[in-house]
């Protein structure tokens, strides 16, 4: 018979494909929209990585070309300031040339020709005679002025080595201001290839650079050097497909016409050199874990929605035999019932079977004094059938120390009418005498008048759980290898010590050991040796130590010994020296002497007044830590007062980090004048710091605290801008005098501190270099000579002077002045005040001032407090003075009024001009 379907058939059909659909349809779309958010994330980091790439190579390339520039620079200074070249000056132009050909090794050499192109001065590959340089075109932009300042030429082939190279070039001018020849420098092309080597490219990645022209200079990919890049964007060169227009720097797409693939390619100049780096990436590349998420994802929705259907199916297909079954269904309707009721009453039986444990039974029956177990429990217990099954007798296989306990738990669950238990105990086996933990749950059934009638439950053998428990807890407050207290359990009986030792007015003492030369025993025998030692090493703490005192390992071959209950040093004394005697007896490991040492240090309570146990482990590691710098094998007790000072000064150097981030310091400038021509010449920068309560501090209160730290180096930054920044203003007053700045030891120690510094005064373009002078101390210079030597070279390139200061006060010579770069000397003080009625300072002045300057350096006389000072000091030769009898250090601003004043034919002048005649 053909059924018919009803309404209900209808819409639930139409339920099912309505879900169908809208569930295919969520699919895609949310797919398609993840995808393309990934897609639009991958472009972008490729473009991103693009912009990297070129701004890196664009970056290092200019780096090069400004060090090249500087060099040339230098060489044209000196060329137009020495226009007479006699022997002198030529052996200057030529050790010049070789200390500027020593900074580019990689390059051919540096050479300086004359107005005709021929070569008059060369450092580098022998050249010819008669080599002249008039053909070239570099020569000839320059000569006629079309070019100025730096010129790079295209990629050639050198007349000397036969290799690609690029000549930097650069004019320069004779004393009539007409063309006098250049100064010129061959770079290598391997050199920019270096540039654009060691990154890490895709298979179809490359770097490049190329010159105005569009000729390359250096690529990843092998390419003829110097060849003619096409003007299409077709590859190997996808510039502007307009020949004639110039290269735009930026970032673009390019689809390749011969693979069809689509490029990313940026393309950024270099000014100073008429350069262009070209970053193309495959855009491709970046996108295959695109491709590949793409893939998965398709295919995770199609076989998502073949489930899903497969599930609508299936439902359908129940949906329709659950109709068909329902009327046969209703027809054993009584027989269904039936079989429920027997389902639920094995639940509820298989639900008390679970909350009873599911495991081995027992009922004990008070009231007729019947114990009756399971076969499982008797195997528990260790029973046979003809162990006696009464209540006493599951009492006598209790453990005796938890027989009370077990009897007292059951009559609280008495009297608080509690109708379950849950309790753990051990037993003895009296098959082999062994002792379990057993962990019984179950219920208390009662009696009419509420009395406890039997206990029903289940028991489970829980010994090795129990055991380990017992043993994590062990393990988390002792050391494994040791078994002595760790950190933890150390920390808990140090408080109850603390307590009992202040109540009893004990004194404590706290030790931290450390082993001497144990990692050597380690690298040399292997972990086992060691860990067998130190193993030793605890049990002979232990030995040593009494009954109340606590050995700890806190790790590696660190131990910390609590001694409590004394009555004076003297005692603890005795004990920590009998452990270091015990621990100093050889040992024999495998066959092997070992001969071990301690380093310990100690404080007491309540001398260090410290409650706390971290602070008092704290303080015996730092004595340890002092008694290994002593050179080991020793005790050092820890300094309170000592470690008060620290914190005081770390409070200090904390207070001057947030006064450098408050602007609370300042510069004065204190004038140094010729004692020649008592000409206001320059000025040096003094720091102070205006302070908010106690006002102005001289650097003598605050600096030593910082000295050796690094604070030095933010805080000379801060210095060395703020004087640049104040020479600027005096510069653009059209006061033009040098500035001296004195640099901190620690500041210039730093493997930064060129780059930072050459850094500092690219922020100030329009102050000249050859006015500043960077001051630092001989003992800054002793530390490390040929370090510092190292970096007061590389930041003369940059035209700065360096000058000497308080010479006399440490503990170098003339020796090692002569090897220092510096240009100037400054006396110190202590022996300049004297000099009017002392006659060993005038005659050590005397010497400083005739060794200087056989040595070629200025002389600088520090402490000039009057202008007999002044004179006297003019007559022994010094150069330069400063001091109070000249001005005092003022602000800034006030430089310019006092330079007005110095430099008019007033009085003050010509008192000084009469002392100095």
């Amino acid at each position: 018979m053909l059924r018919i379907p009803s309404r209900s058939d209808s819409r639930f059909v139409l339920f099912l494909c309505s879900t169908a659909l809208l569930v295919t349809a969520f699919a895609f779309f949310a797919t398609y929209g993840g995808l393309k958010e990934l897609r639009a994330r991958d472009v972008w980091r490729a473009e991103a990585h693009s912009k990297d790439l070129t701004k890196a190579i664009r970056q290092s390339t200019t780096n090069y070309l400004e060090k090249v520039e500087i060099s040339l620079n230098t060489i044209a200074y000196v060329i137009e300031k020495d226009n007479h070249i006699g022997k002198r000056e030529k052996e200057q132009i030529e050790n010049l040339l070789s200390n500027q050909f020593l900074i580019f090794r990689d390059n051919e050499n540096i050479s300086i020709t004359n107005e005709k192109g021929e070569i008059i001065f060369h450092e580098g590959l022998n050249t010819p005679l008669n080599f002249s340089v008039s053909d070239r075109d570099y020569f000839i932009s320059l000569k006629n002025g079309t070019k100025t300042g730096l010129v790079a030429s295209p990629v050639l082939i050198s007349r000397l080595s036969k290799k690609p190279v690029i000549i930097f070039s650069r004019s320069y001018t004779k004393a009539d201001g007409t063309f006098g020849g250049i100064v010129a420098m061959p770079v290598p092309t391997d050199r920019f290839q270096h540039l654009v080597s060691g990154y890490t490219l895709g298979g179809r990645d490359r770097l490049s650079l190329f010159s105005e022209d569009r000729s390359l200079i250096v690529s990843t990919e092998p390419t003829t050097i110097g060849a003619k890049a096409p003007a299409n964007p077709a590859p190997p060169h996808p510039f502007d497909d307009r020949p004639d227009h110039p290269i735009q720097d930026g970032t673009q797409r390019h689809i390749d016409p011969s693979d069809n693939t689509t490029n990313i390619i940026t393309i950024a100049q270099i000014p100073s050199a008429d350069m262009h780096v070209l970053c193309e990436i495959s855009e491709d590349d970046y996108l295959s874990e695109w491709y590949e998420t793409r893939n998965i994802s398709l295919l995770f929705v199609a076989f998502f929605l073949s489930l899903f259907y497969l599930s609508l199916f299936i439902l359908y297909f129940f949906w329709r035999r659950q109709k068909e079954d329902a009327t046969r269904l209703r027809e054993s309707n009584e027989q269904t019932q039936t079989v429920l009721r027997t389902l639920r009453e094995s639940d509820n039986a298989l639900a008390a079977a679970c909350e009873v444990g599911g495991l081995s039974t027992f009922i004990l029956d008070l009231s007729a004094n019947l114990w009756m177990r399971s076969p499982e429990q008797e195997a528990i217990f260790g029973l046979d059938g003809r162990h006696p099954r009464t209540r006493d007798a599951w009492h006598a296989l209790i453990y005796p120390e938890d027989r009370g306990g077990v009897l007292d738990y059951f009559a609280e669950r008495d009297a608080l009418d509690t109708g379950e238990f849950d309790i753990q105990y051990r037993i003895i086996r009296p098959s082999d005498g062994a002792v379990r933990w057993i962990h019984g749950a179950g219920k208390l059934e009662r009696a009419e008048d509420l009395s406890v009638r039997r206990l029903v439950g289940a028991i489970k053998d829980v010994t090795e759980i129990k055991e380990d428990l017992d043993r994590t807890e062990f393990l988390a407050y002792h050391d494994s290898l040791t078994n002595l207290p760790n950190r933890l359990l150390l920390a808990d009986r140090m408080g109850q010590a603390l307590a009992l030792a202040v109540r009893r007015q004990d004194l404590l003492a706290v030790c931290y050991l450390d082993l001497d030369s144990f990692k050597p025993i380690n690298d040399t025998w292997g972990h086992s040796v060691g860990d067998a030692l130190l193993i030793e090493v605890a049990r002979r703490l232990q030995q040593n130590a009494r009954a109340e005192d606590t050995v700890a390992r806190l790790g590696g071959d660190e131990f910390v010994v609590l001694l409590c209950g004394f009555k004076a040093e003297a005692e603890v004394e005795r004990v920590v020296r009998r452990m270091m005697d015990s621990i100093a007896t050889p040992y024999s490991v495998g066959g092997r002497q070992v001969t071990l040492t301690v380093s310990m240090g100690i404080t007491t309570f309540p001398r260090d007044a410290e409650q706390e146990a971290d602070a008092l482990i704290r303080h015996a590691d730092q004595a340890m830590y002092e008694a290994k710098r002593q050179g080991r094998n020793r005790i050092h007790y820890f300094d309170a007062e000592k470690d008060r000072l620290h914190k005081e000064r770390q409070t200090y150097y904390n207070r001057m980090v947030a006064a450098l981030e408050a602007n609370e310091f300042q510069l004065h400038y204190q004038p140094t004048i010729d004692l020649v021509s008592g000409v206001f010449s320059g000025v040096e920068a003094l720091i102070r710091w205006r302070h908010p309560e106690r006002g102005l501090l001289l650097p003598g209160a605050f600096l030593p605290d910082i000295e050796d730290t690094d604070l030095t180096v933010p805080l000379g930054e801060w210095i060395l801008r703020e004087a640049l920044r104040q020479k600027e203003r005096w510069q653009d007053m059209g006061l033009s005098l040098t500035v001296g700045v004195n640099l901190f030891g620690y500041h210039l120690q730093q493997d930064s501190f060129v780059a930072r510094f050459a850094a500092i005064l690219a922020e100030f373009p329009a102050v000249h270099p050859e006015e500043v002078t960077l001051e630092i101390v001989e003992t800054t210079a002793m530390r490390d000579l040929a370090a510092i030597s190292e970096k007061m070279w590389d930041c003369k390139r940059f035209g700065v002077d360096f000058a000497l200061d308080d010479f006399g006060t440490g503990y170098s010579s003339l020796t090692y002045f002569r090897r220092l770069p510096v240009t100037h000397l400054k006396i110190d003080r202590s022996f300049v005040t004297d000099i009017l009625e002392n006659a060993q300072d005038q005659a050590m002045v005397q010497s400083i001032v005739a060794m200087s300057h056989a040595l070629g350096r200025k002389v600088v006389a520090e402490g000039a407090e009057t202008l007999a000072h002044c004179a006297a000091l003019g007559r022994y030769g010094c150069d330069f003075a400063q001091g109070f009898g000249i001005a005092r250090p003022m602000p800034g601003e006030d430089i310019f009024p006092w330079a007005r004043q110095w430099n008019r034919p007033d009085s003050l002048r010509v008192s000084l001009g009469e002392a100095f005649a």
